[in-house]
């Protein structure tokens, strides 16, 4: 052998927690011992490979990758490490390295803590075998230890996730306290205001995308898939969120192992959740009527009970709900698509209105001909019968049953004849 050598340095999260108790896990002190003992030794380090921030109970991690790459290419021949819990922690996976991996390929392979040097010490493997079943269990036992002190800190509601929720940051003064990100705080306050003004969350995705908001996932990562559009998903998940509530909620999730990074959603009933911990971006009464159905919800955030059909009002021409409010001193309610003049890309959608009260008396007429008893309708009831009312600009309405009892209903809408003025607009 040439002693050309590589020093392998790993230090886990885990390790993080642990450094009052081991310091000397730190990548610094780790470096200066192993540098050291191969000046001491007269090896060629001719390379360094460090993990940062990787666990020791699997071995999908970048340098040691690269490592072995190395060994194959006969980079190097030699691999120091302080100790053998930094080459792993699964004593399976440790024990075919050193076991099998290692003198299969000729490498020299130095644990300095456990004095083990495959060259020096042919039969080294017996006390190996011991120190890695002693390290896979101590893996096991710290990860039972501070998952217990992260659940803790979780039901005192503070952050200890990895990932910011988007829309906070972490307070510069207490890394387990979120406040609100003035970069992209804003948006969520946006997307609320939308959602209470009751656009639906492909209209709220497409003022976001026209007004070219950063996406969630693009904000905070950096690698892997990431979403450049917003989508109806994106905004479902952003209005669902409690935590934009002012509540730390925890526990979502958790790994099947304490090997494995693979990770399962939690029920409900499992997650952890502390009220008023941090800035709300929407009030909590606000939150919790978003949460209702909105098809069977009855008043508006303004307080104004519900038309009938509202909410299953759609115009024909571009896909988009029909929204209604008061206009004018005449205390008329009016429907309009919403879109006015906006392209959906490929089609210009034309402005056009209706008046809502005619609208649902030839609604509910043509309703009662096909046998549905118009006197039991409500809106708790509605959504059973009815998919979507559809209106285009020919004045034709279309109603979509979800019961296939009904088959399609098409009728012409025949405007009240009233005088026009600056306020109404009549197809």
């Amino acid at each position: 052998m040439n002693n050309t050598a590589g020093i392998y340095i790993r230090l886990s999260q885990m390790d993080e927690y642990m450094k009052e108790r081991f310091e000397s896990e730190s990548v610094e002190n780790q470096r200066v011992i192993l540098t050291d003992y191969a000046k001491e030794h007269n090896f060629n380090v001719v390379k360094e490979y460090v993990d940062d921030g990787y666990s020791g109970t699997n071995f999908d991690r970048p340098a040691f990758k690269e490592m072995l790459e190395d060994l194959k290419n006969k980079v190097i021949d030699t691999i120091i490490v302080k100790d053998l819990s930094r080459l792993g922690r699964d004593h399976i996976q440790t024990g075919y390295f050193v076991e099998t991996f290692f003198p299969s390929q000729n490498i020299r392979f130095i644990s300095l803590l456990e004095n083990l040097d495959s060259q020096l010490q042919p039969d080294y493997n017996d006390n190996a075998t011991f120190v890695m079943a002693c390290n896979d269990y101590f893996s096991k036992q710290t990860s039972i230890k501070i998952r217990a002190i992260l659940d803790m800190k979780k039901r005192e509601g503070k952050f200890v996730g990895s990932q910011v929720l988007f829309g906070y940051m972490r307070d510069p003064e207490d890394k387990n306290h979120l406040v609100p990100n003035p970069e992209t705080a804003p948006i969520v306050r946006e997307v609320f205001k939308l959602a209470l003004e009751g656009k639906y969350p492909q209209e709220i995705a497409d003022i976001c995308n026209e007004k070219k908001y950063i996406t969630p996932s693009k904000y905070t990562f950096k690698n892997g898939h990431i979403n450049e559009k917003w989508t109806a998903s994106t905004v479902l998940h952003t209005i669902k969120n409690q935590m934009y509530a002012g509540d730390m909620v925890q526990s979502r999730s958790e790994k099947v192992s304490y090997k494995s990074e693979k990770t399962v959603a939690n029920p409900k009933s499992k997650w952890i959740i502390v009220e008023n911990t941090h800035e709300p971006l929407i009030k909590k009464e606000q939150f919790k009527y978003l949460q209702l159905d909105r098809l069977t919800r009855d008043k508006t955030i303004g307080g104004r009970e519900k038309e009938l059909f509202e909410n299953y009002i759609y115009c024909k021409e571009c896909g988009n709900a029909i929204a209604f409010s008061f206009v004018g001193k005449r205390n008329l309610l009016q429907g309009n698509c919403g879109t006015h003049n906006r392209y959906d890309g490929k089609n210009q959608c034309k402005t056009h209105y209706i008046l809502y009260v005619p609208f649902e008396e030839q609604v509910l007429n043509e309703l009662s001909k096909v046998g549905i008893d118009i006197s039991k309708l409500n809106r708790n009831n509605l959504f059973k019968y009815i998919d979507r009312i559809f209106l285009d600009e020919n004045k034709v309405v279309t109603i979509v049953f979800k019961k296939k009892k009904y088959k399609t209903l098409s009728f012409k809408y025949e405007s009240p004849r009233e005088k026009r003025n600056k306020w109404f607009v009549y197809f």
